[in-house]
């Protein structure tokens, strides 16, 4: 049986002033008017034969794919500080409605590395395969233009939002109207506070 892990993680500091550290983008609802890229993320696996997720962990734009037991054996081996953290971290966990927590105090001593660093860059146990899965991590304002719906004129917008003489251009608006005239190529973003 399948435990699925959705991978939620980082500030999206590319899509900055949209995506904060308080509130991600991956509780954005950026390709969905309904549902957060989380949620979204969630709903694909509806049908699936797969056992509830027991953790939601931290995310990498790459993808890999292991059993747990042969991931755990390398990061043993290549970071055993980091395997040590967080089997120390997962000592003390506490259950919040849905959630899992993990002891903060004993987490926050695990160092700060990505998955590449740690382990795949250093591995001789892995392999790369070929994959055009039609997916993005939609991790700055140009990859939200590409994977959004656009006019002719290759204008994406949301919400209320006028354009004139406007052409390949990504604007949103949260609480206000938002006009552009005779742009090409930007990011227009106004925030619920009216920043643009």
């Amino acid at each position: 049986m399948i435990y699925p892990v959705m991978l939620a993680g980082g500030t999206g500091s590319r899509l900055w002033p949209l995506s904060r550290q308080l509130n991600p983008k991956q509780f954005l609802k950026l390709t969905d008017p309904k549902w957060s890229m989380l949620q979204s993320t969630v709903a694909r696996l509806n049908g699936l034969p797969m056992q509830p997720p027991l953790i939601i962990c931290m995310w990498n734009s790459s993808m890999f794919m292991s059993r747990a037991g042969s991931y755990l054996e390398e990061l043993g081996k290549h970071r055993p500080d980091i395997l040590a953290a967080c089997e120390a971290a997962i000592e003390n966990v506490s259950q919040d409605f849905d959630f899992t927590r993990v002891d903060e105090v004993r987490f926050a001593e695990c160092a700060n590395e990505s998955v590449d660093y740690a382990v795949m860059e250093k591995t001789d146990a892995a392999a790369v395969v070929a994959l055009d899965a039609g997916w993005s991590d939609i991790g700055s304002w140009s990859a939200l233009w590409e994977v959004s719906p656009k006019d002719s004129h290759g204008n994406s917008t949301s919400s209320d939002v006028m354009t004139r003489n406007t052409n390949n251009t990504l604007v949103r608006a949260e609480s206000r109207l938002l006009a552009t005239l005779g742009v090409d190529d930007i990011v227009r973003y106004e925030d619920t506070y009216g920043r643009t």
